[in-house]
């Protein structure tokens, strides 16, 4: 897995953030994209608006690379099982703090794969064109 690339207290407890490779980021994306026009204004009407399947992968998503600062080293947040594919580690997580948790990572993700958006930066080298 990834080494953590930002940090965050929620509710009192550290949280660390592992990005997504490239192709789980594009997909990652593709299941929120239905959510991105309302997700500033009202997160929970953003995440009610995906299909079932695609609010549990990005909540899966979004958990499984998030970490805890535990009695002096980072846990694993989330698990693989349950009903949805994932099961929370900690039972003091409850359902706010999970959405704010989820919430910080897709502002982490976003963030990453936006960072050069409404900038002059070109992504791409200039080539001119062979006459």
């Amino acid at each position: 897995m990834n080494t953590a690339t930002t940090q965050q207290e929620i509710d009192g407890q550290n949280y660390s953030f592992m990005k997504m490779d490239v192709p789980a980021q594009a997909e990652f994306m593709r299941r929120l994209a239905p959510a991105l026009s309302t997700m500033q204004d009202n997160p929970m009407a953003a995440f009610g608006a995906l299909r079932s399947e695609d609010f549990h992968y990005v909540m899966a998503a979004c958990l499984f690379r998030t970490q805890r600062q535990h009695m002096g080293q980072w846990t694993a947040v989330a698990t693989k099982g349950g009903e949805f594919g994932y099961l929370l580690m900690f039972d003091d997580i409850d359902l706010t703090t999970m959405f704010n948790i989820v919430l910080a990572y897709v502002q982490f993700t976003l963030s990453r794969a936006f960072r050069h958006a409404g900038t002059n930066e070109s992504t791409s080298p200039t080539t001119q064109p062979q006459a």
